[in-house]
């Protein structure tokens, strides 16, 4: 698992585990002693561990402003005060809905058109959360083959709009279900939301779709 820690002026990235017995038994007095896994002196936030080795290494995104942030370790000990790196990076795209910073908040769904990516991304203008997507090449995820024109998905509810921080959606874990993605959502700092979308759907509009409102609560 990976999280945010912060000693009350600077965020860092840590990693710890749990065996999956221990999990189901929900023993979560069992987790491993963290590991701050990010370079002293930086601000670095938003950590996610691909779900599977690419060309041999463990690879992460986190997100060091503005930009996400990609780095590959060959195993997760962190002996000797080691930490990530800063291999590679997605940058935000000026003058868009994401021109501003983004960050990925959920680990990569492999298909077969690539790894698709969710992300949230903040405005210039109006320093709204929305959430997008990107589909990254399966070898190479330094490559991204598509990405969202239009966010998936922004403040428009009540409970996205006025909260603790105001407009507000910020995307915490997916998972894949008969073919639907159910995703997890914070509105405003304040509440817990889901929404989902079909799959094969998200992946057309991925590579050519111009609609702008796509997923649908239920």
């Amino acid at each position: 698992m990976c999280y945010t820690v912060h000693n009350g002026e600077l965020a860092r990235l840590a990693i710890t585990s749990i065996s999956v017995d221990d999990f189901v038994k929900r023993n979560f007095t069992h987790w491993a002693e963290l590991k701050i896994i990010s370079p002293p002196g930086i601000m670095d936030k938003d950590g996610v561990l691909f779900p599977e080795k690419i060309n041999g290494k463990y690879v992460f995104f986190h997100r060091i402003e503005p930009n996400i942030i990609i780095d590959s370790v060959d195993d997760l000990e962190y002996a000797n005060n080691a930490y990530l790196g800063q291999q590679g990076c997605i940058v935000p795209r000026t003058g868009t809905w994401d021109g501003m910073k983004i960050g990925v908040n959920t680990p990569p769904i492999k298909t077969e058109s690539g790894w698709l990516a969710f992300y949230h991304g903040i405005s210039t203008i109006d320093r709204n959360y929305r959430l997008g997507a990107h589909l990254l090449d399966l070898n190479d995820v330094t490559k991204v083959i598509a990405q969202t024109s239009y966010p998936l998905l922004e403040p428009e509810m009540i409970f996205e709009k006025k909260g603790i921080v105001d407009n507000v959606v910020f995307p915490c874990g997916c998972i894949q279900k008969q073919g639907e993605i159910i995703l997890y959502y914070g509105g405003a700092d304040r509440v817990i939301c889901g929404v989902s979308i079909n799959l094969n759907d998200l992946l057309k509009y991925l590579f050519g779709g111009i609609t702008k409102k796509y997923i649908a609560c239920k």
